[in-house]
């Protein structure tokens, strides 16, 4: 066959598969929202349930809830990355979910702890030691000022120097400074019923055993969870649980990851220029997949060429079905490299 012949060929079968729907992602990291109390029961929960759902659907993640304590048995927990405790509260678990939990937090799961998280499980020590403190007591409903500690974390990065807002105030049986790494402390000049002093974390996190967790003593109102920079916040604490979003499944995580919409654990990228191959067929790199990049593709049809989107050394049918989908769009997506 010629090379005009080929040519024309392949444009005809790229026309053809050109209305093919875009590639599907793998598997998405999971997150159980666990809400089983057997004390108090927050009226803000199924709130807190919808808006972080929500949220955390549009940073790539599966949610699911749960208020049973059943689920937390090794088979099940293991199709998790992460379990946050929404408002928990009182002994919710038996010998056996305790120790299902430990060995899920040993293996490196991931665990997010919302508000009474820290007013769960008190007779059991290493859920103390995971949380970082339990509740102890706490005055009304009122606005204070939390003083940021740590701006870069995933769960803060998105706060200047201090945030004001109005929330149910923890004190806590201690203080886990020097066990966990703070990143939010309250002023208890600027509100009434603090009783931890100068140093009065509030929100936190730390690797324990093997796993990662974070907590953040807010939550308790309804409002909390209209409130966009707080739900930020708490998908911020579920990232960093996580170990960050991996939103195609490929074992690389989106903020490392060349090509996030496709699973490419091998990170190819044949020009070297931050995109990966299997979401980069801007072969010339001029910032558009077009005309041009069709013939250069055409031109290494059944032969081994950097046009080889999947790797697999030879540039074939799999790679034009590959093209189909990037045609007439930039490479990317990526958190590696962008187009001017």
């Amino acid at each position: 066959m010629t090379r005009r012949i080929r040519f024309t060929w392949l444009f005809s079968v790229i026309v053809t598969l050109g209305s093919t729907p875009t590639l599907a992602q793998g598997d998405a990291q999971r997150i159980l929202l666990l809400t089983k109390t057997s004390g108090f029961y927050h009226g803000s929960i199924p709130f807190a349930v919808s808006a972080i759902r929500s949220a955390a659907q549009l940073r790539g993640f599966i949610v699911e809830d749960s208020d049973n304590a059943d689920d937390i048995n090794a088979s099940n927990l293991a199709n998790y990355a992460v379990v946050a405790f929404v408002m928990t509260s009182g002994n919710i678990f038996n010998d056996q979910q305790q120790a299902a939990f430990e060995a899920y937090i040993q293996s490196g799961g991931g665990y997010v702890g919302i508000h009474s998280a820290s007013d769960t499980e008190y007779s059991w020590p290493w859920y103390g030691g995971l949380v970082g403190a339990y509740f102890d007591s706490h005055p009304a409903v009122q606005q204070a000022t939390l003083l940021v500690e740590d701006a870069t974390h995933s769960s803060t990065n998105m706060l200047s120097t201090t945030w004001t807002r109005t929330d149910e105030w923890y004190n806590f049986n201690q203080n886990p400074r020097g066990s966990v790494n703070v990143l939010l402390t309250l002023d208890e000049s600027t509100y009434a019923g603090g009783n931890m002093g100068s140093d009065h974390p509030i929100a936190w996190y730390h690797d324990y055993d093997g796993g990662r967790a974070w907590y953040t003593g807010g939550g308790h109102t309804v409002a909390s969870y209209s409130d966009p920079v707080f739900i930020e916040h708490i998908v911020g604490g579920l990232v960093y649980a996580a170990g960050g979003v991996d939103g195609d499944g490929d074992g690389v995580i989106d903020s490392e990851d060349n090509c996030q919409l496709v699973d490419n654990a091998d990170q190819l990228d044949s020009d070297d220029d931050g995109f990966g191959n299997a979401c980069d067929a801007d072969f010339n790199n001029d910032c558009s997949t077009n005309f041009i990049d069709f013939s250069l593709l055409s031109s290494q049809f059944q032969t081994v060429g950097d046009t080889d989107l999947n790797g697999d050394a030879i540039v074939n049918f799999t790679d034009v079905f590959l093209f189909t989908q990037l045609y007439l769009r930039e490479p990317g997506p990526s958190a590696l490299a962008a187009c001017p």
